[in-house]
Order: C-alpha cells, then structure tokens, then sequence
C-alpha cells in the first residue's frame, strides 16, 4: 500500500493480468507501458532505448518496477538472439542504471534443463536454449540488486485477446 508500480510490458500476456490486479488495488498509483501491442492506459516506452527508460523512471518515480517485457518466444530467441539479449538482459540493466527501488522480474523455468523437477528457489539452473540463457542471465542482473526478485512462470496459458501468443493457442494452431 501507499507504493507507486510500474509494470513495464503490461500489454504481455502476464503483464496484462498485472496492470489490472494492481489498478484495481492500488486505484492510480499503477503505470504500465507497452512496445508492440498497444493497451489502453498505457504509454510507449522501447525498453532497447535508454533515454526512454531513463525518462519514464524519472517521469513516474516507482517504488517497485515489475518487468514483465521480454522476448519470450523460445523459437523466435533462437533465430535473432540479439532481441532476445536486448530484451531479457540489457533492458533490466538499464533498468537497474536509473532505478534503485525493488525490481521484480518474470522469468521462466527454461532456465532449468528439466531433469530434476520439482525445482528449488536455490537450484542449480541449466537452460536448453537461447530462451532459457537469456532470461537466467537477465535475473543474475536483477538479482545483483539485494532487495529484488525474481518470478519464474512455467506453461502459461488462457485467454486474452485475439493476438496473445501462449501455450495452449500454438497446441491448437
């Protein structure tokens, strides 16, 4: 209570979810941004841009900052592992440059190889691919930050939308 949010990719699947639990909690202290898929209430920022991370910091002055952007797509991090990076790494870094609150990241347990399930917080991590790399090394980055968090989210799926991309929806597809 009493903090300012900030969801960055809150037009994701999860972020979605995120900005309209903490609206309604928090009635006007939640902002929440969007690149791709606009969103109504949201703003434009490109988290690849430092100037816009550095201007929507100092615009909004959050408390916490839950990153929910990301190039989440296993294949498509594959075939342009340099998006991948900017998003699930380098985004969080800058982040963490002009923020100093706390920092909540959603991840995933591609960053395990799936062997030993079910996994601890304190578990050996171990990705398969591109994915899982990318968002292992994006929470070393958040986790250098000793008030910080990470979530790690498996098969996520529902409804949301016409275009949200998840589990279930490429199964059907």
């Amino acid at each position: 209570a009493g903090k300012k949010i900030a969801i960055i990719g809150a037009s994701s699947f999860v972020g979605q979810g995120l900005f309209e639990y903490f609206g309604r909690l928090h009635d006007g202290d939640t902002v929440g941004t969007f690149h791709s898929h606009s969103y109504p209430r949201l703003e434009l920022l490109d988290v690849t841009q430092e100037d816009q991370i550095k201007g929507f910091i100092q615009r909004h002055h959050p408390d916490v900052i839950i990153y929910a952007a990301a190039e989440a797509d296993a294949e498509r991090a594959e075939q342009n592992p340099e998006i991948a990076i900017n998003l699930n790494v380098t985004a969080p870094e800058l982040i963490k440059k002009y923020f100093s609150g706390q920092m909540i990241y959603i991840s995933t347990d591609y960053v395990f190889d799936g062997k030993e399930p079910p996994y601890k917080v304190d578990s050996q991590t171990h990705p398969l691919d591109k994915y899982g790399e990318t968002k292992r090394d994006g929470e070393t980055v958040v986790l250098a930050g000793e008030k910080n968090l990470v979530v790690r989210l498996g098969v996520i799926f529902g409804h949301r939308g016409s275009s949200a991309r998840n589990f279930l929806r490429q199964i059907v597809e």
